[in-house]
């Protein structure tokens, strides 16, 4: 068995043995001629030699049917995608990097990254079919995709030996497809180009961020501006709210927090949705648990 690359493109000359190209063939003649060594297998390992053609030999000059099975090693491996994913790229087998940059593509061309978390992006009912959620994000695609790869399919050929007639006459010719990228730079790049998306949108939340912090700041400074006396009356208001909550809890009990009584009392409710939503004040220090509030210290004045 030998063979060449045949290709419609300008390729380098090839210096690679003709074995570099397969990871495992199986040759199975006639069960009933050889019952018990029909099968010849050949396993690419570590420390495999290559060469420039296979050579099987067997007993007898009769002529026999066989069938060769063998495993391609493309460059770069190349993946079965399961029907969904499949019909979602349009392929039915690629590299992983091809599926991940595919469905990169596939997202930004569908304008489903969200909006509000540009690390997320929002599944369609395709999407959804694979991912099984509503959300998902970018970094999880690598891991998400795996249960739909799968090896692909061997390739099978069968044939006769022929004794009788030329060496010519009893030659057959196959094509295989074979998937070689002698240039993978590309490919080697994948992971970094995804990094630097992620670090640009790491970038982008940090920018959303610090213009909320601002606009909340501006908001504090015109409130006051508007009207300075109502504004502070509300202010300290909360102040000393929040100072009740926080110096009542330091003072329970541990034996009190078993009784479901405790939780039923009226600063619960204010006390939870004040921690759930993590309220903050712009350029004001928040109270502590140490922090011993004095109401008396405490004068509200309205002015007309």
């Amino acid at each position: 068995m030998e063979g060449r690359i045949v290709s419609s493109e300008k390729i380098p000359v090839q210096t690679r043995k003709f074995t570099s190209f397969f990871k495992r063939i199986f040759v199975q003649l006639d069960q009933k001629e050889y019952a018990g060594k029909d099968t010849v297998e050949w396993a690419r390992t570590l420390s495999t030699v290559d060469s420039d053609c296979f050579e099987v030999k067997r007993p007898g000059r009769s002529n026999t049917k066989l069938k060769v099975i063998i495993e391609l090693a493309h460059q770069p491996t190349q993946f079965k995608l399961s029907p969904s994913l499949s019909n979602i790229l349009h392929a039915p087998m690629l590299s992983r990097s091809r599926v991940i940059m595919s469905l990169w593509h596939y997202i930004k061309v569908n304008r489903l990254q969200d909006p509000q978390d540009r690390k997320l992006f929002i599944n369609n009912p395709q999407l959804k079919e694979i991912f099984q959620t509503e959300k998902t994000a970018f970094a999880q695609i690598p891991h998400l995709v795996l249960p739909h790869l799968s090896p692909p399919d061997p390739v099978e050929l069968e044939f006769e030996i022929k004794c009788s007639g030329t060496t010519e006459e009893s030659e057959q010719s196959f094509d295989i497809n074979l998937f070689l990228e002698e240039n993978t730079e590309e490919m080697k790049n994948v992971s970094e180009y995804f990094k630097k998306v992620g670090h640009f949108d790491d970038q982008i939340e940090a920018t959303v961020s610090e213009i909320y912090v601002k606009k909340q700041k501006m908001d504090f400074m015109l409130g006051f501006a508007e009207s300075p006396v109502p504004f502070i009356n509300k202010l300290m208001a909360s102040q000393i709210h929040d100072a009740k909550l926080l110096s009542s809890s330091t003072d329970t009990d541990e034996e009190q927090l078993r009784l479901a009584e405790f939780y039923f009392q009226p600063w619960i409710r204010d006390a939870v949705q004040s921690i759930m939503e993590n309220i903050t004040v712009p350029q004001q220090e928040k109270f502590t648990p140490q922090d011993k509030v004095n109401l008396d210290d405490f004068t509200v004045r309205e002015e007309n």
